[in-house]
């Protein structure tokens, strides 16, 4: 939907589409899941938005150091009010897809020493950092600046959740779960009573990049030799080009072959 890169994969209306399209893939997706009964989730990446930062330099993090962390947007700039919930709405609403995996905003959210966030820290607290950045511990108010920050993080999160809620109210939004979490209901659960997947079982998992999620599916084949492993499945190939891995197994190929027929089928009759 939107990676990192910060260009949306269907003709969002937005601004920040892909120059072109043969179709509108998205619409071709919520169409077959719902024929065929399936949820739709998308992908959003939240605060790390390369695009958006490259054409808004005033909205892009700055380290202690004075330089501006790649792709970062500030918390309190207004990617989040401009581009963020205006297509989150998009998705709720134009296309209905079930919801959104707000992918970034664990690991991408930086404290930000920008002379604007500065100047609102001052602004709000009363305290006089007499042109000093609390960049490191034991530097004056660096405790009282990180709680700033993180409390700007809070407020981001509140202020879209809320947002697209306040129109969509049972419309699904989460972010980054760990396995353990996301496997077990009864401990999800209990960690996220807010959460759209309460009393779910949980049947997809997503993992940040390639090598990851190969690392995971070839352990769990390890463990359990009897599991029924489906793929890989190569995507955004014009022909249902499929792949195998070294050494798979005659039902492994059997599998993969049968996927890559579906898909063949499916094209002809798009």
């Amino acid at each position: 939907c939107k990676g990192h890169p910060g260009w949306a994969s269907y003709p969002s209306k937005i601004g920040n589409a892909m120059p072109e399209f043969a179709q509108d893939t998205l619409a071709l997706w919520r169409r077959v899941t719902r024929e065929e009964d399936v949820a739709l989730y998308m992908h959003y990446s939240g605060v790390y938005d390369i695009k958006y930062c490259q054409e808004h330099p005033e909205d892009t993090v700055v380290d202690a150091n004075g330089n501006p962390v790649r792709g970062a947007t500030r918390l309190d700039c207004a990617y989040v009010d401009d581009l963020m919930i205006p297509q989150l709405l998009e998705l709720a609403g134009e296309y209905q897809v079930d919801g959104v995996w707000v992918d970034g905003d664990c690991w991408m959210a930086n404290a930000d020493f920008s002379e604007a966030s500065l100047a609102k820290f001052q602004q709000e607290t009363g305290i006089d950092l007499a042109g000093q950045k609390p960049g490191k511990p034991g530097d004056p108010y660096y405790d009282e600046y990180r709680e700033y920050q993180r409390e700007l993080y809070r407020k981001y999160v509140r202020h879209y959740v809320d947002a697209v809620h306040e129109k969509y109210p049972d419309w699904a939004i989460d972010g980054e779960i760990q396995v353990n979490v996301a496997m077990n209901s009864e401990l999800r659960d209990k960690k996220y009573p807010f959460t759209k997947l309460k009393g779910k079982e949980v049947n997809t998992l997503v993992f940040p990049n390639l090598n990851s999620a190969s690392s995971s599916y070839k352990m769990l084949q390890a463990l359990s030799p009897d599991t029924e492993i489906i793929g890989p499945i190569q995507m955004g190939l014009n022909k249902p080009i499929p792949f195998i891995d070294f050494e798979s197994s005659v039902q492994e190929i059997l599998n993969v072959t049968a996927v890559a027929a579906i898909d063949a089928m499916v094209n002809k009759h798009k």
